[in-house]
């Protein structure tokens, strides 16, 4: 089961505005870094804050499922999934009577 389901679209769209604002916005502290710190203490930190982000997928592979669970969201998104699929199971039903008539 996907994490968004019908809100996958949503959480697309979020997950690319945050990453062209921070495409935008690096390049201009990156002159700052380095002209505060100096290449080889620049390099360093960038090469820290990248090892730093090495293990999120590893963790969100092995604790998403628990993270999930506890998400008031996601529980949301399910029930109101839930609701959906009782009104279209209803809704058949009542084709199906109206095709029997």
């Amino acid at each position: 089961m996907y994490s968004y389901d019908i809100y996958a679209a949503s959480a697309l769209a979020g997950n690319a505005v945050l990453r062209s604002i921070m495409g935008a916005t690096m390049p201009l502290a990156g002159a700052a870094i380095y002209s505060r710190l100096g290449p080889h203490w620049a390099g360093t930190l960038l090469a820290i804050l990248e090892a730093v982000c090495i293990p999120i997928p590893f963790i969100f592979y092995r604790y998403g499922g628990k993270i999930r669970r506890k998400s008031r969201l996601i529980r949301r998104m399910r029930e109101d999934k839930e609701k959906q699929v009782a009104k279209r199971r209803k809704a058949e039903l009542r084709m199906e009577r109206v095709e029997k008539v």
